[in-house]
């Protein structure tokens, strides 16, 4: 989507370790997820996904900077080979962006790079790419607990978000994902023993491994916090109205994104 020019007012508070990020009524958020959302694939071009970057501090040089990217564990499991791309987007003097296709490692000699989470469809993986400072990617601080979610009272029936590439379309030209709303539908804490979060939501292949957030409007601002990542769809079939199909999708939660990231840490 195409950002427009407009002053956007941001106050970052901090909620039991969670960034949580605030504007005024009125104004399109600005959207740290959103910018932090690209598409992946292997070098066949297939299959495609979605993952999300963190940023992090950086010990190389300036025309390169480590970052930490996240997908569904069977997103990389899927690809063939050692090597992915992901389309990265540089922004440019003139307001406008530039699509970067950008070659990550993925394997070595076939032995996977990426640490999984043993108990949930979570892969993070450590990748350095060009410098795109500019886009004010989010840190692992958006992650939600279980305590911002109480303190949110987000609860079945409430609106969530998910960014995501549906069979592989992009929003534009610059690449930045497509959007897809849709309700909670399932208990969401305690997020390590609830393992899986349901919601109502018509999202098609591509979506996989893409970020889902919620936004709490209290009319002066809104509160973005990043809830899970997508793991899989399903489709039930209404035998009398097809018309009234449901879509379900399966959420892995943020607390299991935050162990995978820290295991990461360990291993480095």
């Amino acid at each position: 989507m195409k950002l427009t020019n407009a002053f956007f007012i941001l106050t970052i508070i901090l909620v039991q370790t969670v960034k949580i990020v605030n504007v005024q009524n009125g104004i399109e958020p600005y959207n740290e997820i959103m910018n932090s959302t690209f598409k992946i694939q292997d070098l066949s071009g297939r299959p495609i996904g979605t993952a999300f970057l963190f940023a992090k501090q950086s010990d190389k040089n300036t025309s390169s900077k480590d970052y930490i990217l996240v997908t569904a564990n069977h997103v990389l499991r899927g690809m063939k080979g050692d090597s992915a791309i992901i389309f990265l987007r540089k922004q440019m003097k003139t307001g406008g962006y530039e699509k970067i296709q950008q070659i990550i490692e993925i394997r070595n000699n076939g032995n996977p790079l990426w640490i999984k989470h043993e108990n949930a469809d979570v892969a993070a993986i450590n990748i350095s790419v060009p410098q795109i400072d500019a886009l004010n990617l989010m840190s692992p601080d958006v992650l939600a607990t279980d305590e911002t979610i109480k303190q949110a009272r987000i609860s079945t029936g409430y609106q969530f978000t998910c960014f995501g590439y549906p069979l592989g379309k992009e929003a534009n030209e610059f690449g930045f994902p497509m959007s897809q709303n849709g309700k909670l539908s399932s208990r969401i804490i305690p997020m390590k023993q609830i393992k899986i979060i349901s919601l109502k939501i018509p999202i098609d292949r591509g979506y996989s491994g893409g970020p889902v957030y919620f936004e709490q409007n209290s009319g002066v601002k809104t509160n973005q916090i990043l809830i899970g990542l997508v793991s899989s769809m399903l489709s039930i079939k209404n035998q009398e109205n097809e018309n009234e199909d449901t879509a379900i999708a399966d959420i892995v939660p943020a607390a299991f994104i935050k162990e995978t990231i820290d295991r990461l840490k360990d291993k480095n």
